[in-house]
């Protein structure tokens, strides 16, 4: 029993991160406020709320810049963001805004007018999707096999966007299994 309790406190541990910088902090603190916001503008999304898509694409932004290397944001920092962002679970509600039902119109399909791409019928949803792809391809660039092990899951779903007009979901897709043969 001992033996089982202690086996637990070390596994807590390692999923542990001191957060031994201020930048750490903030990004913590602002990854935690993205969570709450995120999964509360859910259904103001789903009511097709013009606010919401801004609200929701604003933060989406700010915490993909967290995770772009400039010379500011070197990538050591970067992989530690992203670590900060995976471990408090931030690519959860950013998959479930990828849950809401982004239509189509495939009236232009035929038989004889075979075209690649459908265009989405809602282009605000459209483009909060691509928000939400451009984070996740994020989240998993640089090496970050946890990030591309965990959305491995969602590939399935991930897919069944491709092929609408202006949402690029193949280079997300592209970082999920880039250099993790494991996943292949």
């Amino acid at each position: 029993r001992h033996m089982a309790q202690r086996m637990r406190v070390i596994d807590d541990l390692r999923l542990s991160q001191v957060l031994v910088m201020p930048a750490a902090v903030k990004v913590y603190e602002e990854t935690t406020f993205a969570i709450n916001r995120l999964t509360s503008l859910k259904k103001k999304l789903a009511a097709d709320e013009p606010a919401a898509y801004e609200e929701a694409m604003n933060l989406l932004k700010r915490m993909t810049d967290y995770m772009r290397i400039t010379v500011n944001n070197p990538k050591d920092i970067v992989q530690k963001n992203q670590k900060i962002m995976l471990n408090r679970e931030l690519d959860e509600p950013v998959v479930d805004l990828l849950r809401l039902n982004l239509k189509v119109d495939d009236s232009a399909r035929t038989k004889e007018n075979n075209i690649d791409a459908d265009p989405a019928t809602n282009i605000p949803l459209r483009d909060l999707f691509q928000a939400c792809y451009d984070f996740l391809k994020f989240l998993c660039m640089h090496g970050h096999t946890k990030a591309q092990e965990k959305l491995f899951d969602c590939v399935g779903m991930f897919s069944n966007h491709m092929g609408i007009q202006g949402l690029n979901v193949a280079d997300t897709l592209q970082e999920i299994v880039r250099d993790n043969a494991a996943l292949c």
